[in-house]
């Protein structure tokens, strides 16, 4: 599935993500963890290219990847605060 045409923009996301954000370095165990609810239209946006490519991403730096996909409960639309402090 990596072999898909990327983006430019996703390229420097994920590459940016990676280094600066995560400190990917090689040797290194890295737990992808993904949202099911992404691939059936709900809010999350990851897709399995997406977690693809940053899988590939993670292994070119030399660490090992390890993909997750988790089922995310039904949240509701909106956040009641009714119990919360007044302001």
């Amino acid at each position: 599935m990596s072999s898909a045409y990327m983006p430019a923009d996703t390229a420097v996301a994920i590459n940016d993500m990676l280094d600066c954000c995560a400190v990917v370095k090689p040797g290194q165990n890295v737990l992808i963890l993904a949202a099911i609810d992404g691939l059936h239209g709900g809010r999350n946006l990851d897709d399995e290219q997406t977690v693809s490519w940053i899988r590939s991403g993670v292994q070119c730096r030399g660490a090992q990847p390890t993909v997750i996909w988790a089922d995310m409960p039904k949240r509701p639309d909106v956040i009641d605060n009714s119990r919360g402090p007044k302001i």
